[in-house]
């Protein structure tokens, strides 16, 4: 079982501590902890360089919708996937 937000795109490097073993007749509990976070209104007036990161809306990938760190790296898999082979996996999105 892969956590993660919305906007996230799970990928086979996604970290271990992100994943939930389901194993067949085994029964395992656990909490969801959620945590939003919100910027100020002036922090959208900074650049990207200032920031260090996007807003999902700043979005330049062909993967997704919306901007997040993993479509990034699906987006970079992908890109390089059709620079070496000339094709993409069909397990990406938007293929």
């Amino acid at each position: 079982i892969y956590l993660h937000s919305e906007d996230d795109i799970p990928y086979y490097n996604t970290l271990t501590t992100d994943i939930l073993d389901a194993l067949p007749n085994i029964m395992k509990r656990f909490t969801v902890s959620v945590t939003a976070i919100e910027n100020e209104d002036e922090v959208h007036s900074l650049s990207v360089s200032q920031r260090k990161c996007r807003f999902p809306n700043e979005n330049y990938l062909e993967s997704a919708d919306e901007y997040s760190y993993s479509a990034c790296i699906m987006d970079c898999r992908m890109k390089n996937q059709l620079k070496l082979c000339n094709c993409t996996s069909h397990l990406m999105p938007n293929t």
